[in-house]
């Protein structure tokens, strides 16, 4: 006798979703893990299972984030204990699922997150941070404004609006000028994009009118607003930057990391190497040439089919339309001298 859809186990049901939400389709995995919302220990069972079954190296992204919204206090407790783990593989998104749904036995967590060298989990820690302890916490969130990551500088400035802070306001100002291009990259082309969604968001007023479409008229509003709002001056450094060149970077490194935190690297047209996100300072010490003679030595050779890329990742650009993209682990021995100077020179920048 076949049985109907109506009386299948609930735990059959949801593992159905589980393994669904692991697939390699993201559309598939996003519907999927929304369907667990709301599962309860139910919904957590059927995930333990499959992680007994697979372990937690082959959880999607989607489906850690959605845990916080799964409506099981075991499901909560899985989240604070699997951070440190080395094989598990997003840690940011694990982190934000607390946030959302955290409470006060999380701050230790949020806290010590906040010093993470990885902007994504400072960035996670930020919400968290917020969450638990509502308006208390804007004068941490406020010391964030100035972090080295722009992402994390607009995060905390949309934090802040979220308790109605308004003093994140400039930040945003300060990023719709943003500028950070590498080849045929645009390094700072999110952040822009995030804080002009925020700033329109934050003026959307039927009694301002329509607002103007053309990015720089929209910054000079922007900037016009906050200082009547604000009631006093503001620098605008960023705006500032903008009326001056900026140099022709021809290489770019970048690693993204929620375990080792991030290093972004780019070597201009003289050789000169420059350090850090938007935006970049140049390091007086070291010799951008010798980086390209090692690239060089390798950039010939074969390197084979890429891997799947989890939460961290490494990007090479050295030409216009040229450029690779892959997991820290997915690179051949031959990289190992580059990446040795890599290393060294990330240390001599940390020493400082």
């Amino acid at each position: 006798m076949s049985t109907k859809p109506s009386q299948v186990p609930p735990k059959n049901r949801y593992m159905r979703f589980v393994r669904a939400a692991c697939t390699r389709n993201p559309l598939i995995r996003v519907q999927a893990a929304r369907r667990l919302k709301g599962a309860g220990n139910p919904g957590w069972e059927a995930i333990s299972i499959f992680i007994s079954k697979h372990g937690i190296e082959i959880l999607s992204a989607e489906l850690v984030q959605v845990l916080g919204r799964l409506g099981s206090p075991k499901a909560m407790i899985w989240l604070r204990q699997v951070h440190d783990k080395p094989s598990f593989p997003w840690p940011p998104q694990a982190l934000r699922a607390l946030a959302e749904n955290g409470d006060k036995k999380d701050l230790p967590l949020f806290c010590r997150k906040l010093k993470d060298p990885s902007a994504s989990i400072r960035l996670a820690a930020l919400q968290g941070l917020a969450h638990t302890e509502g308006k208390t916490a804007i004068p941490i969130i406020r010391k964030f404004l100035s972090d080295t990551s722009p992402a994390v500088r607009i995060g905390a400035a949309k934090t802040l609006l979220e308790t109605g802070d308004p003093m994140g306001l400039p930040v945003l100002v300060e990023s719709l000028n943003l500028q950070d291009r590498v080849l045929d990259l645009d390094l700072a082309a999110a952040p822009r994009m995030e804080a002009h969604r925020l700033l329109r968001r934050y003026f959307r007023d039927p009694k301002l009118g329509q607002l103007p479409r053309d990015p720089q008229a929209f910054a000079t509003f922007a900037d016009r607003k906050i200082h009547l709002l604000l009631k006093r001056s503001y620098r605008l450094p960023a705006l500032a930057r903008g009326t001056f060149p900026e140099p022709k970077f021809v290489f770019l490194a970048e690693r993204r990391s929620c375990r080792k935190g991030d290093f972004i690297l780019r070597i201009d047209a003289e050789g000169s190497v420059w350090i850090g996100e938007s935006p970049p300072y140049r390091s007086k010490n070291l010799d951008g040439k010798q980086l390209l003679h090692l690239f060089q030595k390798i950039s010939t050779k074969p390197i084979g089919k890429a891997k799947k890329i989890r939460c961290d990742y490494i990007r090479i650009a050295w030409a216009p339309g040229k450029r690779l993209r892959r997991a820290p682990g997915d690179f051949p021995p031959s990289w190992a001298p580059f990446f040795a100077l890599l290393r060294k020179w990330e240390q001599a920048e940390i020493a400082k």
